[in-house]
C-alpha cells in the first residue's frame, strides 16, 4: 500500500523549509543590498543551508515512499512516476542551491559567482516546484478517480508547490533585480 500521508506530509515540510530558507535569504540580501555582499552574514547564510538541507531530508524520504514497491507499482503507479521525477529535479536543483549558498560564505571572493548561481538555481526550482505541483495533482486525480478519495496531505502539498514556486521566484528575482541596481550605481 502506498502511504501518500507520509509522501504528502514530507513534501509539505521540504516546501515550508524551502519558503522558510528563502525568506532568510532575502533578508540577508536585502541587508546586503546585493547578492554578492548578503553571504557575509554568515548567521542567516547557515540557516539557509540548514533550511535546505531540512528541505532535500525531506525530499529523500519523499522520493523512498514514491520508489517503494506499494507507490511504484499497482493502482496511479502511472501518475507516481512523474511526481517521482520531480521530486529527484528538487534534490538536484536545491543540492545545487545548497553548494552556492556554503562555497559562497565560506570561500573568500566566490561570491562573485556563487551567488548569481543560487539565485538561477533558485529559478529552477521555482519551475521545479511548480511541476511537483501539477504531478501531484494528477496523482490526486487518478487516486479520487480510481479509488474514490486521496490524502489530504497529497492536496496540500500540491497547493503548498505552487505557493513555494511563486515565492522562490519572487525573490531570485528580486536578489537578481536589487544586485543589478547596485551594480549600475
Amino acid at each position: 500500500m502506498c502511504d501518500l500521508n507520509l509522501l504528502g506530509g514530507m513534501l509539505v515540510l521540504a516546501e515550508v523549509a524551502v519558503i522558510a530558507a528563502c525568506v532568510a535569504l532575502l533578508i540577508a540580501i536585502n541587508q546586503a543590498g546585493n547578492i554578492f555582499t548578503a553571504f557575509n552574514s554568515v548567521g542567516l547564510s547557515i540557516l539557509t543551508s540548514i533550511l535546505i538541507a531540512a528541505a532535500l531530508v525531506s525530499l529523500g524520504v519523499a522520493a523512498a515512499v514514491a520508489s517503494s514497491s506499494g507507490c511504484s507499482t499497482g493502482t496511479c503507479s502511472a501518475s507516481m512516476g512523474p511526481v517521482l521525477t520531480a521530486i529527484n529535479l528538487l534534490i538536484g536543483v536545491l543540492t545545487g542551491v545548497l553548494a552556492a549558498i556554503l562555497v559562497a560564505t565560506f570561500i573568500p571572493g566566490a561570491a562573485a559567482f556563487a551567488g548569481p548561481a543560487a539565485l538561477v538555481l533558485l529559478l529552477g526550482a521555482a519551475g521545479s516546484f511548480a511541476y511537483l505541483g501539477t504531478m501531484l495533482t494528477a496523482l490526486g486525480t487518478c487516486f479520487t478517480l480510481a479509488v474514490g478519495g486521496v490524502s489530504g496531505w497529497i492536496i496540500v502539498a500540491a497547493g503548498i508547490a505552487f505557493v513555494t514556486a511563486v515565492v522562490v521566484a519572487i525573490i531570485a528575482i528580486y536578489g537578481i533585480i536589487v544586485t543589478i541596481a547596485a551594480a549600475s550605481e
